[in-house]
């Protein structure tokens, strides 16, 4: 029973429940919202390892890996995400879902033994510094904000390879994942299609659409071969398509009445 309750919460610090669950809140909720989710998530991801490798906590020797333990990577990234929901939701079911949400990840993370209290607790206390910080620039200017991150990103991620001497897999995705969604968020943001269930729906299909068709031309064998730094171009594609897919319904309609 503990097992199942346990994968249960940790599903939703997982990129199978977090990838679809960012992408259709995006389209079909609240495009500010989520644009602002997907940043601080992707930040989030890059500043955790360069807190890692500053502070070099080794995980548990029970897990058989290697790697640094504090702070929590799942917690960290689930804390700033729905955390940055919370924040702008006033509905109670909604706010006390995420709390226990949150919770539940926390305790599962230990009880796996992943993790302990303290890099769950530094987890929240970064992940608390990061939202804040992100809130406060977020009221004061927006279009500053997204390439303030992208050149913090930068700088953190030259710093991990100066220091950790690589540059791991997860951090080329974040990284280009960043690069990708503040790109197309400034040259589309303000031709997105109307807010109807039609146009919801082909923007979905068109993004997971681009999607599917970018994973299946980067898994040949010219491209899966290429070094991680090039390969994982491929997510500057696929978020880039999360705003595109959003103007292809005014792209559709302007070409059926030519």
């Amino acid at each position: 029973m503990t097992d199942i309750i346990t994968n249960f919460f940790l599903s939703f610090s997982h990129d199978t429940i977090i990838i679809p669950f960012v992408i259709m809140g995006y389209i079909w909720l609240d495009r500010k919202l989520f644009f602002n989710a997907i940043c601080i998530i992707l930040f989030s991801i890059i500043f955790n390892s360069a807190l890692k490798i500053t502070f070099q906590i080794p995980l548990s020797p029970l897990l058989n890996k290697e790697g640094f333990a504090f702070p929590s990577g799942h917690m960290q990234s689930s804390a700033v995400l729905y955390g940055w929901i919370l924040l702008h939701t006033q509905n109670l079911f909604y706010r006390a879902s995420i709390i226990i949400v949150l919770f539940g990840i926390a305790y599962s993370l230990v009880n796996r033994g992943y993790h302990n209290y303290y890099d769950i607790l530094g987890a929240a206390f970064f992940a608390s510094l990061l939202l804040t910080s992100y809130y406060k620039i977020s009221q004061i200017n927006q279009a500053i904000l997204a390439k303030t991150v992208v050149i913090i990103a930068t700088i953190m991620m030259i710093y991990i390879g100066i220091r950790y001497n690589q540059i791991a897999e997860h951090l080329w995705i974040a990284y280009y994942g960043l690069i990708g969604i503040t790109i197309s968020e400034q040259i589309f943001s303000e031709n997105q299609s109307r807010e109807k269930i039609l146009d919801k729906l082909l923007s979905t299909i068109t993004c997971f659409t681009i999607i599917l068709i970018t994973e299946a031309l980067f898994s040949t064998q010219k491209l899966s071969t290429l070094p991680e730094f090039l390969y994982q171009i491929k997510w500057a594609i696929i978020t880039f398509s999360i705003t595109f897919a959003k103007i292809v319904p005014n792209l559709v309609r302007k070409y059926l009445h030519k």
